[in-house]
């Protein structure tokens, strides 16, 4: 669910496409990441997709730009809160974090999924750094 109550989910191909192929790509861009991150020294990093969706009743098309920065850190008073008290973060602490590190939104129409969204996504996230 988003801020703004919709529900987000995968499709079934792409629910597909994740079982089949999900973790091989993952480890196989982990690789990547690290042997770009020896030569370049990256300061930051993120998960970045644009999305096309075309509705089959009346052919309207969403396009979207969604952005995950990962696992937000925990807050350093909370954390050593709960070290004095011997205690964990709960799972629900845990996930609040995951889905912190994840933005988003609308794009117009018209645009595309390549040539505009996935291109607007990563722009976005370069602006929103500086």
């Amino acid at each position: 669910m988003n801020t703004a109550g919709q529900r987000i989910v995968c499709d079934a191909e792409e629910t597909t496409c994740l079982r089949q192929r999900g973790v091989s790509a993952t480890w196989w861009a982990r690789h990547v990441a690290c042997l770009l991150h020896a030569r370049h020294h990256f300061t930051t990093a993120a998960a970045t997709d644009g999305s096309l969706k075309i509705n089959e009743d009346d052919g309207r098309r969403r396009v979207a730009y969604g952005v995950w920065e990962g696992v937000q850190p925990i807050d350093r008073h909370k954390s050593a809160a709960l070290e004095e008290a011997g205690k964990l973060e709960t799972d629900y602490d845990t996930h609040r974090r995951v889905g912190d590190g994840i933005s988003g939104g609308a794009l117009p129409p018209s645009w595309e999924v390549i040539d505009c969204s996935e291109l607007y996504t990563l722009s976005m996230h370069t602006y929103a750094g500086e």
